[in-house]
């Protein structure tokens, strides 16, 4: 009928792609204009992660980005590390961190998550990293999370299958600091567990190990989705896989430009475009 809206879905097979292009046609008789619609998708790339443990504890990180259809995963412990290769990845994880390394403040290209250690990590040093005031926790037992700043572009699309009413998971926290608008987890105190520091790249610092005798975090529905998603962030180019031509393109020139996102503000209207080039 007329003016009517349906949703039809369909499998695209990626592979059978020819240079990521897909016409889309569309039967209306008796018109027969402006019935193709055009996608460009971008070659896939698995996503390169270097997963540094300081510790021979399990590590559940293990099993999310053991998936080699998505992820080209290299594990290194403290003592065998490649530097060389480091600035190649498009993620670095240090789970379990002691002390932090003073690679990590030179470490150029990767996107870095850090985990602290359960209880000795040295603050000092990752507060420096960070320009941070860190400071001991002092919990004694485990407090609900929940999901912050749901309007940040890291949540869109993210969480639209897990349902409205699940029950959050929980932690204790080893560190706490003030909360920012790039808190994407927190406790029922509001202190964050989960956070998105932005310099020339993304920087993600989790309040406690990611070890079950103190979350459980790793064993929850949203733990899966979370880090898909610090992943997929983590890559240099996300395309745009298609324009309407009926929007209006703004161009603006941004100088000595870095993987950081660009933040368009005007009086009070603060922009953070999901996509730049």
């Amino acid at each position: 009928p007329a003016n009517s809206q349906k949703e039809v879905e369909f499998e695209i097979d990626l592979k059978s792609l020819e240079n990521g292009r897909v016409e889309l046609s569309f039967e209306d008789y008796p018109v027969v204009f402006d019935n193709k619609f055009l996608l460009s998708i971008p070659e896939f790339e698995r996503v390169s992660i270097a997963h540094i443990n300081y510790s021979r504890d399990k590590s559940y990180l293990n099993k999310v980005y053991g998936n080699s259809a998505l992820f080209e995963l290299d594990q290194y412990t403290s003592s065998n590390i490649d530097f060389a290769q480091l600035p190649n990845y498009d993620l670095v994880v240090l789970e379990n961190v002691v002390e932090l390394p003073q690679w990590v403040s030179t470490l150029q290209g990767p996107d870095v998550v850090i985990s602290p250690s359960s209880g000795n990590t040295d603050l000092t040093s990752l507060g420096s990293f960070l320009n941070l005031a860190l400071s001991p926790a002092n919990q004694d037992s485990r407090q609900k999370m929940q999901l912050m700043n749901m309007e940040h572009p890291f949540y869109e699309g993210l969480l639209g299958n897990i349902p409205a009413n699940l029950a959050m998971p929980n932690a204790s926290l080893i560190l706490e600091y003030r909360p920012n608008v790039n808190t994407l987890l927190a406790n029922e105190l509001g202190q964050p567990y989960l956070s998105l520091f932005q310099r020339d790249k993304g920087i993600y610092l989790f309040s406690s190990p990611l070890s079950t005798s103190i979350t459980d975090l790793p064993e929850h529905a949203i733990f899966l989705p979370l880090m898909y998603r610090i992943a997929q962030r983590s890559m240099n180019n996300i395309g745009i896989v298609s324009n309407r031509f009926d929007e209006r393109l703004i161009s603006f020139p941004v100088e000595n430009a870095t993987k950081a996102p660009v933040t368009i503000v005007n009086d009070n209207i603060e922009l953070l475009p999901n996509h730049y080039i």
